[in-house]
């Protein structure tokens, strides 16, 4: 495995997940099922995924409880 990170208020953190979570609205009309492409999104500054700004595009799972908190599929809130 890679050594610690030193100093974290120094480190670049990428946060990547599979669960289909975008901005509201899906910006970049990003496929539900077979998706052709992925979005990259900066969350610099974003301290909840909120029902009124995040959303999922994930045909693979219910996507109620994502859409209610987004913090549940990917956890920014902590």
């Amino acid at each position: 495995p890679n050594p610690p990170v030193k100093d974290i208020t120094k480190a670049k953190i990428a946060l990547v997940t599979s669960g289909g979570i975008v901005p509201k609205g899906n910006p970049d009309r990003i496929e539900s099922s077979s998706a052709s492409k992925f979005g990259k999104y900066d969350i610099d500054g974003v301290y909840d995924l909120t029902e009124a700004t995040y959303e999922t595009a994930h045909g693979g799972y219910d996507p109620t409880y994502a859409n209610a908190d987004a913090d549940r599929v990917l956890p920014v809130d902590v």
